[in-house]
């Protein structure tokens, strides 16, 4: 006869022991170690302590758990102790009420996704010890000004993707590598890759499908300059900097493909591209085509840049300023070009370039003080042929020809003058 017995066993836990609202499960007994596993209770402040008893032992928490507290809705801020060494990723992704935090400072790496669509973080410090940063580590936040410290030397694919607010961003001295679409939807002002920085990829900034293109106006780019080329990882955009206004290229741009891709070459599109000393556009084709895929209103030469490539600056360009005293190479520009293209030059040269090869077959040189120091090229209206947009009256009405009194005209560049219209 069969005799069954009926065991009573003690309810089941993911973790070792809870203290102050985190389950903890033991690392190492003799190293006295345990990770943060759960959170067992909703906490509007939550801290992560680097030290918890446990059976009276002293046991230090040395990591936390992936995912403990993703898509908390009550969670407003963490505290992390400095002894806590690894976050897992996804920690606090989707937190939606989380508004600050503070990272330990002895955190080497940013895990993928840790604070993902934390629409409600606005600002974050991130440790002096930090190496790598993580894909989406914060993609969908609500940041406005970030510093990436000295010791980081990777920022992940979409880092810091489609933050709508985030304007300032500072990159230490041992960035290597920004990933794919790390910055994309982010609308950087003043924007600078250091030397350092050797490579990036052709959407790193700038997104082929992102249709919010009226957040991004009178932004800056600068390359800084460097003896290394700059690698740009072709993917899917062609136009790695089209999130820009004006891009200042210091150093050589060297494009780089995968073997099964099917595109041809990508291409700089912005108003304002100015070349640096030494540098080269010759990355810049459309292969195998051979021809030049630069698309500008006004372009910027310092000494001894090279332009390469048929109809150098595309259709739409308007304006070469030249910022040396004497005249770089010349390539062959179309007729129309030739005829309509402006060509500022420094003061006491204009004889000199009216006589260079290449240069002698523009019609419209002149000499300006623009050209012997730049120092924001993008609102002069000398360079900027400005159009009129509309005229309004002082309550904002728009107003016809034959309207009199003082109007506010606005123009395509986004300045105003008010007029009186008789």
């Amino acid at each position: 006869m069969a005799v069954l017995l009926s065991l009573a066993t003690p309810e089941a836990y993911a973790y070792d022991f809870e203290y102050g609202g985190i389950g903890y499960t033991v690392i190492s007994t003799g190293d006295l170690t345990c990770r943060a596993t759960e959170l067992v209770q909703d906490v509007e402040d939550l801290v992560i302590p680097g030290v918890v008893p446990f059976q009276g032992k002293e046991l230090r928490v040395i990591s936390i758990e992936k995912q403990i507290c993703k898509s908390n809705t009550v969670i407003k801020s963490v505290s992390i102790a400095d002894e806590i060494e690894e976050i897992g990723e996804s920690a606090f992704e989707r937190c939606s009420n989380l508004v600050s935090v503070k990272l330990p400072l002895n955190l080497k790496e940013i895990p993928p996704s840790l604070f993902s669509s934390c629409g409600k973080l606005q600002e974050i410090e991130i440790p002096n010890q930090v190496e790598i940063i993580g894909g989406f580590a914060f993609s969908y936040c609500d940041l406005t000004s970030v510093v990436i410290p000295a010791s980081t030397t990777s920022i992940g694919s979409l880092a810091f993707y489609h933050n709508y607010n985030l304007k300032e961003v500072k990159l230490g001295t041992s960035v290597k590598e920004i990933g794919f679409k790390a910055f994309v939807g982010c609308p950087l002002e003043d924007f600078v890759i250091p030397s350092n920085v050797e490579r990036i990829y052709s959407d790193s900034f700038h997104d082929y499908d992102f249709s919010n293109e009226d957040m991004f106006h009178d932004l800056k780019i600068t390359i800084e300059k460097s003896d290394a080329n700059l690698e740009v990882k072709y993917d899917y955009v062609e136009n790695p900097f089209a999130s820009w206004d004006y891009v200042c290229l210091n150093r050589r741009i060297e494009a780089v493909y995968d073997k099964d891709s099917h595109y041809y070459g990508f291409r700089i599109g912005c108003k304002f591209l100015e070349i640096g000393e030494g540098v080269s556009t010759s990355a810049f084709r459309y292969l195998p085509y051979d021809d030049s895929a630069i698309s500008v209103k006004c372009m910027v030469l310092c000494k001894d840049a090279r332009l390469f490539g048929e109809k150098p600056g595309g259709e739409d360009l308007d304006t070469i300023v030249i910022k040396s005293q004497e005249p770089p190479y010349c390539p062959e520009f179309s007729n129309t070009s030739y005829m309509r293209v402006k060509v500022l030059v420094p003061p006491g040269t204009l004889e000199i370039y009216q006589n260079a090869d290449g240069w002698r077959n523009f019609w419209n040189i002149e000499e300006s003080d623009i050209a012997s120091g730049i120092s924001d090229v993008m609102t002069d209206s000398a360079i900027q042929p400005r159009e009129e947009y509309g005229r309004y009256d002082l309550s904002g009405r728009k107003v016809t020809g034959d309207y009199r009194g003082v109007v506010v005209v606005k123009y395509t560049d986004g300045s105003t003058a008010k007029v009186l219209q008789q």
